[in-house]
C-alpha cells in the first residue's frame, strides 16, 4: 500500500512539475509575444506613415504646383494652363487609388461587400503581382456569407499563412481551398515551401508569431487550426469552423472584380 501510494505520489509530482515547465514556457512566450506586439504595431504606424508620406503626400505637393503653374499659366493663353489642369486630374487621380490601397490593407472594404471567397480572391490577385509567384484560389461548395468577426478571422489567417509561404518558406506556389456546406467552413493553405518542424516550432521558447497569432485569431471564433508541415516538403494551414454563422449568399463574384476569373478555380 506505501508503495503504491509513493508511486502516485511520485506520478503527481512528475505530472505538477511538467505543468510548471508548461506555464513557464507559456508566460515567457506572452512575454515575447506581447514586446512583437509593440513592434509589430509601430513598425505598422511607420509604414503607413511612409506609404502616406512618399505616395500620397507628394503627389498632392505636385498637384498644388500644377494648379499655381495653371494660374500663372492664364496670364499665357488658356491653352497652356488647360495642359496643367490637365496634369493635376491625373495627379488627383493617383492620390485616389493611393488612398483606396492604404485603406484597403487596413481592412479591404471588399471583405465587408462581397464575402470571404471574393475577398481572398483579390488578395490572391494581388499576391500574384507582388511576389510574382501563382496563388491559386480554389471554392468549393456555395460561398455564403459568414458573421463578419469569422470572415476577417479567415481572411487574416490566409494572409498570413501565404505571407508566411513566401517569407519564411520561399514558396513558389500557393493554393488556397475554401469548402463551403451546411455543418461547417473549411479555409486551407498550402505551399511548396521549405516547410519545418512543427514541434520544435510550437516548443520554441521564442515562438513564430504569426502562427500564434493565427492560432489565436481562429480560437476567438470558435475554429480548429491545424498546422501540418515537415522539412523540406511545404506546409499546409487549416482551419474548420463548424457551425458557422450562415446568412446570405454573396454577390456574383464576376461582377464585383473584373480580374477574378483569371485565378484557377481546381
Amino acid at each position: 500500500l506505501n508503495r503504491e501510494l509513493e508511486e502516485r505520489v511520485e506520478r503527481r509530482t512528475h505530472q505538477l512539475a511538467r505543468a510548471r515547465d508548461a506555464l513557464a514556457r507559456q508566460a515567457q512566450q506572452l512575454r515575447h509575444l506581447l514586446n512583437a506586439t509593440i513592434d509589430i504595431q509601430e513598425n505598422e504606424r511607420s509604414r503607413i506613415a511612409r506609404d502616406v508620406h512618399d505616395g500620397v503626400v507628394q503627389w498632392v505637393l505636385s498637384a498644388l504646383f500644377e494648379l499655381e503653374a495653371a494660374r500663372v499659366s492664364l496670364h499665357r493663353g488658356t491653352e497652356r494652363a488647360e495642359e496643367r489642369l490637365a496634369n493635376v486630374q491625373t495627379m488627383l487621380q493617383q492620390v485616389k487609388d493611393e488612398l483606396y490601397q492604404v485603406i484597403y490593407d487596413l481592412h479591404p472594404p471588399v471583405l465587408a461587400s462581397n464575402g470571404l471567397a471574393p475577398a481572398l480572391r483579390a488578395y490572391a490577385h494581388e499576391f500574384e503581382a507582388m511576389w510574382s509567384i501563382p496563388a491559386a484560389v480554389n471554392v468549393e461548395g456555395t460561398p455564403r456569407r459568414l458573421d463578419p468577426k469569422e470572415e476577417l478571422a479567415l481572411y487574416r489567417i490566409a494572409q498570413e499563412a501565404m505571407r508566411n509561404a513566401v517569407d519564411h518558406g520561399q514558396a513558389s506556389r500557393v493554393h488556397v481551398r475554401l469548402s463551403f456546406s451546411s455543418a461547417r467552413v473549411l479555409l486551407e493553405v498550402q505551399d511548396n515551401g521549405a516547410g519545418f518542424d512543427v514541434d520544435l516550432v510550437e516548443q520554441d521558447a521564442a515562438p513564430h508569431l504569426g502562427l500564434i497569432g493565427m492560432q489565436e485569431r481562429a480560437t476567438a471564433i470558435g475554429a480548429h487550426l491545424k498546422v501540418d508541415s515537415r522539412p523540406g516538403e511545404g506546409a499546409t494551414i487549416c482551419v474548420a469552423l463548424s457551425s458557422p454563422t450562415l446568412t446570405s449568399p454573396p454577390p456574383p463574384e464576376e461582377k464585383a472584380y473584373a480580374f477574378a476569373d483569371s485565378h484557377p478555380t481546381g
